[in-house]
C-alpha cells in the first residue's frame, strides 16, 4: 500500500499536565495555572515550544479547557490555562477587569522566562 499523505491536523505528541502551578502577580497574589506539555509517553518532551496562555474566570478545570489544551499540546504547543485573580484556584479577590492588565502581563513574563518556552 502506497504512503498516503496525512490530511488535516497530525498529533505529533502525547500530553502531560502539571496542575495548579502558581504564578505570582506583582502584588504577591498567586495565580493558579494548569500547564499542558507536549510529551513522549508520560515524559515531558525535551526542547522549547511556543506557548499559548489563556486566562479565564470560568474555571480552568472545566472539560472544555482540558480538551482544547490537550489538542494544542499534541500539536507541539505548551498550553497554560489560568484562573484569573479571585476565581477557581487563584488567590485574591475578583473584580472584573480591575487587575487583568497587570496580572496578564506578569503571567506572560513568567511564561516567557521558562526553559520550555521558545520565546516571544
Amino acid at each position: 500500500m502506497a504512503d498516503i499523505p496525512r490530511r488535516g491536523s497530525h498529533f505529533e505528541y502525547d500530553v502531560v499536565v502539571e496542575r495548579n502551578v502558581t504564578i505570582a502577580a506583582r502584588d504577591g497574589v498567586k495565580l493558579a495555572t494548569d500547564l499542558y506539555f507536549p510529551a513522549r509517553g508520560r515524559t515531558q518532551a525535551a526542547g522549547r515550544f511556543p506557548v499559548i496562555l489563556e486566562r479565564t474566570p470560568y474555571l480552568k478545570k472545566s472539560t472544555r479547557y482540558y480538551r482544547k489544551a490537550s489538542m494544542y499540546a499534541r500539536w507541539g504547543y505548551v498550553m497554560a490555562i489560568q484562573d484569573v485573580r479571585g476565581r477557581g484556584d487563584s488567590g485574591g479577590n475578583w473584580y472584573p477587569f480591575a487587575e487583568e492588565a497587570e496580572d496578564g502581563y506578569d503571567s506572560v513574563e513568567w511564561v516567557a522566562a521558562q526553559p520550555w518556552c521558545s520565546g516571544p
